[in-house]
């Protein structure tokens, strides 16, 4: 092996260490890159009483703006079976630059779907997610407001909407089920 192909190969090694680096930048860890989706989902018990399941969903609702795979769960509250679910979804990114994805989808959402305004007796604050955003907002059309948390671990977005239905789903019972899928996700990025 010549000179000129000695320097081209070590070259070509040193900028495939490069990249392969920079493609987690700026991820802490990369546990959730090999989570079941599933894990981080809430369940029936999870919810206060009222609520049935309508069971999952994949690719969720904005799998076609976001790139990797997703998973969504939905349930109805008996007062209005139709309408107004309580929603979880999951967006993981994969490709190159994985967490830069995710910041992206984080970003997009936000923008989307920050309508509202946060109520002043919200108090959760998340220990495990890298970023996350809160909002309500009341439709002209219903009576109730309806809330949207979301929150990146890594390169998984997870998407929380609630409608705070009378009697069947409050600010409180909400903080609550957020605080444990917070919980789910920091367990599952290794946090």
């Amino acid at each position: 092996m010549n000179n000129h192909s000695l320097m081209k190969t070590l070259f070509l090694c040193i900028l495939s260490g490069a990249l392969a680096g920079c493609s987690r930048f700026p991820s802490s860890s990369d546990n959730t890159a090999k989570t079941n989706l599933s894990v981080l989902l809430i369940t029936f018990q999870d919810l206060p009483p009222g609520w049935t399941t309508a069971g999952l969903s994949s690719p969720a609702r904005w799998s076609n703006y976001m790139d990797g795979d997703s998973m969504e769960i939905d349930f109805y509250s008996d007062i209005v079976p139709d309408h107004n679910p309580f929603a979880e979804e999951i967006y993981r990114s994969s490709g190159f630059l994985p967490t830069l994805r995710s910041q992206n989808n984080f970003n997009y959402l936000v923008k989307e779907l920050h309508s509202g305004s946060i109520p002043h007796d919200w108090n959760f604050k998340s220990q495990f997610a890298d970023n996350s955003d809160f909002s309500c907002y009341t439709y002209s059309n219903v009576s109730y407001p309806a809330c949207d948390w979301i929150a990146r671990y890594d390169r998984v977005v997870i998407h929380v909407l609630a409608w705070l239905i009378p009697d069947r789903m409050t600010l409180s019972d909400l903080e609550n089920i957020i605080g444990k899928i917070d919980a789910k996700a920091g367990k599952a990025s290794g946090r």
